[in-house]
Parts: structure tokens; sequence; C-alpha cells
């Protein structure tokens, strides 16, 4: 029971039961009582006394009586005052919440009735506070979703504005397989919505890219309508998949030049129809999304490229792997461009800023890299289709933890893709993508022209992790084929010759050992991906051996970096080399360096490699001579 002040000014008071058990004492006190009391307590609310008006408001929207309430108070329009208003934008909030369970609140021979009586109050309200009228916009589709009967809105005469049409068209995508936002339960209402979007799909892509004003919020619309239209397809199993891409592609030009001149938000649109590929891949998929793909990567700026990072690790999921191997006709090389592209411009902002705390710019670095490991997984493990139930397609999971109707149904599935291994051994483009890959790591992973700046060297060493991810995948996706090590090895192949080309006298710049470094590190993560023990002499760890005389005359700080860089492409030896590099390393620990504070960044990678080295002794004899040289690193 909660008391409430009589506002009849007599200074009593009066007790309401919130309980729906007595719907005919509510029925008769809600109009004197609960009126008055609202209208008090939106502006108390809004004076200040937020926590016993709170408390009421939260409570009249679960009271007896509230929808009518608020129907009432919106009756008239847009009112003049301030209270009033006030009033207004609560009661078509409490419209809204209240409609998410529209079914179970109307009794069905009425809700027909309350869905137009809404219909009729938006009307009244689209040239006022644009916070009721999207209010009501909200509770319309709600009940429009609830009753199985939601269309796009009507053109012509008496239409609503423009601004008015499109809310209504982007509700119903938002609403329809997010549970938290509208637990529509009901197998029969979900399979209705679904096929009036597939039907209506072709309104919505004219009504939404032919409007004017803001072409970012009509492009957000168009993705929300594609990936809505994508989970509506797996529901119903019969329905044509390609008739939403070609109704979007009646507008293509329109849209090529919106994502042109918006490429950051036209990136949604392109991502959500890489993600049709499981649905239907055929020419119409590969026709639309081509020159969108063209369009966006064309018109990106520098500052769109955080924007683009989901778009390119959902294609690097599926639709440029399969177009590499030639199973999917989009431009796998303009991809992997633009790929590099903005992995150059990720990596140039974390390195420009230069310290630690640039978290932004490291983690869209990082993601970067994340596109190429993704391609390479993906070409060896095939795309990951997801199971054809409802959980998949809900954005929000069931709280209670019921199997739904429609998990039982039969649902459309979608279909993997998968290269088999004569296709990547056959392959031409992947050697050509990896070298690209490669050589732009040789690029951005150098160390910084000034080496002893620790804040760059910790933000370098965060890079190289992400870094040594991908190429990690890209050395178990080709560590098998024929020309693996002449690809992969190259860069150190060149900056030995180059050294060894110098004399005992000719003097090395910072430029060579930053090359040698690099080079080393390269050969590092990728030989302990993909090991080869076919030719110990000729592996790449055998580098260390040959360098060794030119390392150790390096000057400071070179000699630390490229020794820590070597001492990690040693742990990558197999065979009879395993002695001689233990060796080459215990005579080189991070300690001897010219500044143990830089040994945070070499002294694990030294132990894990010399541990590594030390398991490929051969086993049952002693290494007596090895062991006693351990413990001084303790």
């Amino acid at each position: 029971m909660v008391q409430m002040d009589d506002v009849s000014g007599q200074g009593t008071t009066q007790a309401f039961m919130w309980s729906i058990n007595s719907p005919a004492t509510m029925a008769l006190q809600v109009p004197l009582g609960l009126a008055k009391e609202l209208q008090q307590n939106v502006t108390a609310f809004w004076a200040g006394d937020e926590l016993h008006a709170a408390k009421w408001l939260t409570e009249f929207q679960r009271a007896e009586g509230a929808w009518e309430i608020c129907i009432e108070a919106l009756r008239p329009g847009p009112l003049p005052s301030c209270d009033e208003e006030l009033v207004q934008e609560f009661c078509a909030q409490t419209l809204a919440r209240l409609a998410r369970s529209f079914a179970s609140r109307h009794h069905l021979s009425v809700q027909h009735a309350q869905r137009d009586l809404l219909a009729a109050l938006l009307e009244q309200h689209v040239a006022g506070q644009r916070t009721v009228w999207k209010q009501l916009a909200l509770a319309l589709t709600c009940a429009y979703l609830w009753t199985g009967t939601w269309v796009p809105p009507s053109r012509g005469y008496g239409e609503l504005p423009e601004h008015v049409r499109r809310e209504l068209l982007t509700l119903p995508v938002d609403l329809l397989f997010c549970d938290r936002a509208l637990p529509l339960d009901d197998p029969r209402l979900r399979q209705a919505a679904a096929v009036a979007l597939l039907e209506a799909c072709g309104t919505a892509f004219e009504e939404l890219l032919l409007a004017d004003g803001d072409d970012a919020a009509c492009l957000a619309s168009v993705g929300a309508w594609l990936g809505a239209l994508r989970r509506a397809l797996r529901l119903m199993p019969a329905c044509d998949a390609t008739k939403p891409l070609q109704a979007l592609a009646g507008h293509g030009v329109l849209l090529l030049s919106r994502a042109h001149a918006k490429p950051a938000e036209s990136a949604e649109i392109a991502l959500q129809l890489a993600r049709w590929q499981q649905l239907v891949c055929n020419d119409d998929l590969a026709t639309m999304l081509g020159p969108i793909l063209s369009s966006i990567f064309d018109g990106a700026a520098p500052d769109d490229c955080q924007s683009l990072l989901p778009l390119l690790a959902d294609l690097s999921a599926g639709c440029w792997p399969r177009a590499a191997l030639g199973d999917f006709a989009v431009d796998w090389q303009g991809l992997a461009e633009s790929a590099m592209a903005i992995l150059r411009i990720a990596v140039g902002s974390c390195v420009s800023e230069g310290n630690e705390d640039s978290s932004t710019e490291v983690d869209d670095a990082e993601a970067a890299f994340a596109v190429w490991e993704r391609f390479a997984v993906t070409v060896q493990d095939g795309t990951q289709a997801a199971a054809a139930t409802l959980d998949n397609m809900l954005e929000e999971d069931d709280d209670s933890g019921r199997t739904r109707p429609e998990k039982r149904s039969r649902m459309r599935e979608e279909k993997n893709w998968r290269a088999s291994p004569e296709q990547i051994a056959q392959c031409e483009a992947l050697p050509q993508l990896f070298v690209g890959f490669s050589t732009v790591l040789l690029e951005l992973m150098k160390m910084p022209l000034d080496p002893i700046d620790i804040e760059a060297l910790r933000v370098l060493w965060k890079l190289r992790a992400a870094a040594e991810a991908a190429l990690g995948a890209w050395a178990r996706l080709l560590g098998k084929t024929q020309n693996w090590m002449e690809i992969a090895f190259a860069p150190l192949q060149q900056v030995c010759l180059v050294v060894s080309a110098s004399g005992e006298d000719d003097f090395l710049g910072d430029e060579v050992w930053r090359d040698v470094e690099v080079a080393l590190w390269l050969s590092a993560c990728l030989a302990r991906s993909a090991r080869s023990e076919d030719n110990p002499a000729q592996a790449p760890a055998s580098a260390v051996l040959e360098l060794q005389i030119a390392m150790d005359s390096a000057p400071e700080p070179w000699k630390t970096w490229v020794c820590a860089a070597a001492s990690s492409l040693a742990g990558s030896a197999v065979g009879e080399l395993c002695t001689r590099l233990i060796v080459w390393m215990l005579e080189r620990p991070p300690s001897a360096s010219f500044a143990p504070e830089y040994m945070e960044l070499t002294e694990l990678p030294y132990a894990e490699s010399l541990a590594q080295l030390c398991s490929q002794l051969p086993a049952g004899s002693a290494h007596i001579a090895l062991g006693e040289r351990l413990p001084p690193l303790g």
C-alpha cells in the first residue's frame, strides 16, 4: 500500500492498492487520484526530489490503470506548459515500456483497438517533442509486432513526416531479434514479422536510401535491415535468399555514392553483406559486395581506420580467403592492399604516440594484425557457420534458460566452406599475400630510431606479440608448401649477404642494424611455428652462427638487440645445431647487455629459447659441460 497526498486541497490522504486484484476499485479511483498525483510527482522529480518521486513514478508504471492514464494524458496532443510537456514525455516512455508486454496486458479482443489508438496518438504528436513521438513510435512498433500486423509506414495523402517514417522502419529490425528489447516469445508472431520484413525490404531500402538528411543514420539503418533480414531468412528456409540483395541492388548507384562519401558509416552494410555468404554465395552477393567494398576503401581516410577494422575482420573470416582461392568473385588483391594500408595507419599511430598509455592505438593495431591471423586460420580450418538455432539469432539469450519452441523447428542450414590441401598447395595468391604482409612487417616492426627509449620499446614489444600470432598462423598454413623456405626467409638471407659483403673495417650504420634485427625477429617467429628437421644445417637458426662475428662487433645498443633477436631465432634449431647454439647463447646472456633495465624485454625470450634448445638435446646421455654453465644464470 502506498500513501499519496490528496491533491484536492483537503489535506487528507488516500490509500491506493497497487495490486491487480481489485480492478473495480482501480477503475474508479485511478482517473481521479493517480492522474493528479502523476503531475505532482513528475514535477517534483524534475525539481530535484528524485528519491521519493522516482519511487512513486516507478510504482505508477506497474499500477493497474497506468496505460489508460498515459493515453488520456497524451490524447490532447502537444501541450504548451513545461510541466505538461514533462508529464507527456513520461507518459510516452511509460507506454513504450508497457508495450513490450502488449499481448499479456491487453485482451485479444481489444489489442487492435489499442494499437490503432497508439497510431492516432503518434499522428497527433509528430510535430511535438522529439522524445514523445519517438517513444510512441516504439510503443506502436511493439504493438504491431505483438499483433502480427507490422507493415512499413504508408506513403501518400496524410503520410507521416519523413523522420517519423524512418524511425518506424528502423525499430522493427532493432526489436525483432533482441529479447531484452522485445520478449516476443510466440513463434508464429516472430515468423509473421520475419515474413513482413522480407516483403517490405524493397520499400525500406528505397525509403532509407532516398531520404534527405543524415546519410549516416540512413546507412546505419540499411545495415540493421540487412542483419535482420539474414536472421529472418534462417526462419524461412523456403524463401529466396537473393530477393533482399536484388532489392538493394536496385538502388546500387545511390548506395555506392553514399558509401564513397561516408565509408565508415557504410562499413556496417558491407559487413552484413559479407555475412550472407553462408546463406547464399553466388553472383548476386559478389556483384553486390565487390563495388561497395571498393567504394568504402577508396573513400576511406586515415581517421576511418578504427571503423573499418570490424569489416576487415569479417571479410578475413570468409569472403576474402574464398576470393584468394578463386571461390568468390571479389578483388582479393584490393582487399589485401586495404588491409595493409590500415595496418600501416594503426601501427603508425602507436609508434607516433610512443608511450605505454596509448591503449586505444595499440588495440587498433592488434585488431589489424588479427585480421591477417584470421585470414590464415580460415584458409586452413574453413569458415565456421553458426549452428542453426534461435540462440545464435537473438542478441540476448532467454534469461529463463527454457528451450524455445523455435529451437526445435526447422531452420535454414548455413553452409561451411573449407579449402582442400590441394587447393592450398596450388594457390598462387597465398604466397603473394604472405610476401606482402611480411614486407609490411619488416617496415613497421623495426626498432625505433632511438633504441634506448624504454617506453617506445615497450609499445613495439606489444605490437610484435600481436604480429607474431599472425605470422605463426601463416607459418602453419604455408610451412609445408614447396617454396616456403625460399619466401619466408629471404629477408634473413639478404641481411646475411649485406653483412658478409662488408669488410672487417667497414662501418655498419644504424639502418643496417635495424634491418638485421627485424629480419632476425621475423625469421624467429616463422621458424618457431614451422620447424623443419629435413636439413638442420640449412635451418634458419644457422644464420646466428653466420652472423656471430658481426654481431659481437656491433656497437651498443645494437649489439644487445641483435643478440636478443638472434637468441630467439636460435631457439628454433633442431639436431646437432642445438649444442653449438646453446654454447653461443650461454656466452651472451641478457645480463651482459649495456643496460640491465632492458632485461625486462630480453630475459624471458632468452630463457624460453634456451629451454627449447635444451629440450632438443639427445636423450640418454648427460650434458655435464653445458649443465655446469647453467646455474650462474639463476
